[in-house]
């Protein structure tokens, strides 16, 4: 994608990740000439600006993995789907119960980037991972919202109305398009040069050379004509 977009507001930025800190930072650096260009911001706040404790703002603002209510975001409901379709009661239960270890041994929920994933393998997942020492689950779990993010953000671009590119901004697009316009203004102006040229040598051809020997063929005088006109 290679539109413009408009400035993104904080509000719209905590649907993505629900940490304020990278709400102001991301939203203070829009607008984006592209989705892959607020990616690479998204990465580079997240990884590199936000402090553990904006990242466990962020892990609060996601419902446990498994459960569903009414009032949960649209965005965790489709993220859910899959785990949600194919939960059995056991495994409902069961998802809850280790739910439950898990923000006791860790802290925070369990983090994991759930679509198209069934409810098996999500708690296959946090099975494994709770055997993990705190220290390099908060990475992980870290890694899983920064995967949350940057599909939120795709879908925010998605759904948001593109704004006309700005005259004053020369994105790489912009730049080449008119380096294209540049070449073939050049090249029609080259063309025009030529043809100029050419007249300018046929009139010289036709007063100097073509008609006095007309004139002296007519004259009946032997002098060879030209065996070419142009």
């Amino acid at each position: 994608m290679a539109t413009t977009r408009g400035q993104l507001p904080v509000e719209d930025v905590l649907r993505v990740n629900g940490s304020r800190r990278f709400a102001a930072a991301l939203a203070a650096a829009s607008p984006f000439a592209s989705l892959a260009d607020a990616l690479l911001a998204a990465r580079r706040i997240w990884l590199n600006e936000v402090d553990v404790n904006g990242w466990l703002e962020a892990f609060a603002a996601h419902p446990a993995i498994g459960t569903t209510s009414s009032s949960a975001p649209k965005w965790c409901k489709e993220e859910q789907s899959a785990a949600l379709a194919t939960a059995t009661d056991s495994t409902a239960q069961e998802l809850a119960d280790w739910n439950a270890r898990y923000r006791e041994k860790f802290g925070f929920v369990f983090m994991i980037c759930a679509s198209g994933r069934t409810a098996p393998e999500v708690l296959a997942e946090l099975k494994r991972r709770y055997e993990n020492r705190p220290i390099v689950e908060l990475e992980i779990a870290a890694q899983e919202e920064l995967k949350i993010t940057e599909l939120r953000l795709a879908k925010l671009f998605a759904s948001e109305p593109v704004a006309p590119p700005s005259s004053t901004v020369g994105g790489p697009t912009s730049q080449s398009d008119k380096a294209a316009g540049t070449e073939t203004v050049l090249s029609a102006v080259n063309k025009c040069m030529l043809f100029i040229q050419h007249i300018r040598g046929f009139s010289v051809y036709l007063s100097n050379i073509l008609i006095p020997m007309v004139l002296i063929k007519f004259l009946g005088l032997v002098v060879p004509m030209p065996t070419f006109i142009f």
